[in-house]
């Protein structure tokens, strides 16, 4: 299981379709969809200096946030927060790349709008955690997708083809977030791949115009 899948498992699918009044099977695939377009506007923001720069000063700040502490509680989740970290990942290109991954999940853009705002926050306290050290395995509640939420270091998960050079650090040192996100999108063992790269390869020339 991908490093990406085991926190969508760890997602309380069940708790945001209540809290958004929506199915189920219409949170799921709202939060299937949404989750990787985080972290791939992430990694398009990462491509540039400016972009690693304010990202790696992002996830630090969120390395030491207790939401993933015994469990996601999507109710205790800061939606200003993480509308701000939306509109930060995708920038002027927000509106559009919400329809468009409205329209990959099969969902309304108006429920991707109030997905964001919610998964926002747990994916850069899990990200700050998984970057700069902590344990970022969320545990498992009642109404999960299911799986066991265990999760290895982000950074081993590049390990996947070991005959390829570390792409950890860059050449001028410090860690390279956009190797590690690369990997988690289909760059190593852990990335998602398939349908997921699908959804990234339709909203790829949308993203990389988040905060510098």
């Amino acid at each position: 299981m991908s490093e990406l899948n085991s926190l969508l498992d760890s997602i309380p699918v069940e708790q945001i379709a209540d809290q958004l009044g929506v199915s189920t099977d219409e949170a799921r695939r709202a939060i299937d969809a949404a989750l990787p377009s985080l972290v791939g506007g992430m990694q398009a923001n990462a491509a540039d200096a400016a972009g690693a720069a304010s990202l790696s000063s992002a996830l630090s700040a969120h390395a030491e946030s207790s939401l993933l502490d015994g469990g996601i509680d999507a109710a205790s989740v800061d939606t200003e927060d993480g509308a701000k970290i939306a509109h930060n990942v995708f920038g002027d290109n927000e509106g559009a790349v919400t329809e468009q991954v409205a329209l990959f999940g099969g969902v309304s853009p108006a429920l991707i709008q109030k997905v964001l705002p919610i998964l926002a926050p747990i994916v850069m306290a899990w990200l700050g955690k998984q970057v700069f050290g902590g344990d970022a395995a969320p545990q498992q509640k009642p109404g999960r997708r299911g799986g066991n939420g265990s999760l290895d270091d982000l950074k081993d998960m590049l390990d996947g083809n070991r005959n390829e050079p570390d792409r950890r650090e860059p050449a001028g040192g410090g860690l390279d977030i956009g190797s590690i996100l690369g990997g988690l999108l289909g760059g190593g063992k852990g990335g998602l791949g398939g349908r997921f790269g699908d959804l990234l390869g339709t909203i790829g020339g949308l993203l990389g115009g988040g905060r510098r």
